[in-house]
């Protein structure tokens, strides 16, 4: 294999293990199976929060798979839209998103300042005759078997890690680790390269997650007490209509015995003046059937 090829894979599966790093972000941007046509930002348009998420969604799953198949220019491209997008519409990317983004906008460019280098440099270096290396021994059907298993245990761990269980995938990328080195195993590229990424930024990944924890929980309680005041301005006013109510109640009845009694003192009064008027008539009967 010359040089030219080596460099080649080497890209390649640098891009693969690259590719392992993406992690789960707040806007969940890691569908697959999609169209690579990158849809286009206009000014005018501000779609709903969800349609704006479904549209990164899309923009950055096709930078990542433009990216695998090797085609920069385009994988660019789409990186910068998901950046150009979300700042327009207002939508913050998780901080793993962007840290991704960085990564891959920065191997581009790698690749790129590559593929633009003067080919003739190659050309003009002398020949090296490379001695023949003697060929190294496979690993043994035992060390097949265990190196089989920790690639198991890694991609486990890269599970635990995408579903958000960062302290038992932190455990898992450190045994895996571990056990390579304490067996002298070399597993595949791309498990490698992937075990030393994830374990550089997992307790960064877990710092951030905590952070996020604490702030929904403050958030939740900010909103449950904002509830409790509501309701005890609730209780309290509902108390004061009661008190209201009954205090005019209670002024209602106290003027009722008052009105009673003066609508009885009105109507004895006329009977009273009707008393001496019936006297008369009585003495005159009176005289009419005296002593004959």
């Amino acid at each position: 294999m010359n040089r030219k090829e080596a460099q080649v894979k080497g890209a390649h599966s640098k891009r693969a293990a690259i590719f392992l790093t993406v992690a789960v972000g707040a806007l969940a941007l890691l569908a697959t199976g999609l169209p690579y046509a990158v849809p286009p930002v206009h000014a005018q348009e501000q779609p709903s929060l969800d349609e704006a998420k479904d549209r990164l969604q899309q923009t950055f799953s096709q930078a990542i798979d433009l990216f695998e198949e090797g085609k920069f220019e385009e994988a660019k491209a789409a990186f910068e839209r998901v950046q150009a997008m979300a700042k327009e519409w207002g939508v913050t990317l998780g901080e793993r998103t962007r840290l991704t983004i960085a990564e891959h906008l920065e191997e581009i460019e790698a690749e790129l300042a590559k593929a633009e280098a003067p080919e003739q440099e190659e050309a003009a270096e002398a020949p090296e005759v490379a001695e023949p290396e003697a060929a190294k021994p496979g690993p043994t059907p035992e060390q097949q078997a265990r190196m089989n298993e920790l690639e198991e245990q890694y991609a486990r761990a890269v599970k635990l890690y995408q579903a958000g269980k960062l302290e038992e995938a932190k455990a898992a990328f450190h045994a895996v680790a571990a056990a390579g080195a304490r067996q002298q195993l070399t597993l595949s590229y791309e498990t490698e390269a992937g075990l030393r990424r994830y374990v550089g930024r997992i307790d960064d990944d877990i710092a951030e997650a905590a952070r996020e924890r604490q702030a929904a929980l403050a958030a939740e309680e900010a909103s449950r007490k904002a509830a409790s005041e509501e309701q005890a301005r609730r209780t309290a006013a509902e108390a004061e209509a009661r008190e209201a109510m009954a205090k005019a109640e209670a002024e209602a009845a106290a003027q009722a015995p008052a009105h009673a009694s003066g609508a009885g003192l009105s109507q004895a009064l006329p009977l009273a003046k009707d008393a001496p008027k019936a006297a008369p008539g009585a003495q005159a009967s009176a005289r009419t059937a005296g002593p004959r």
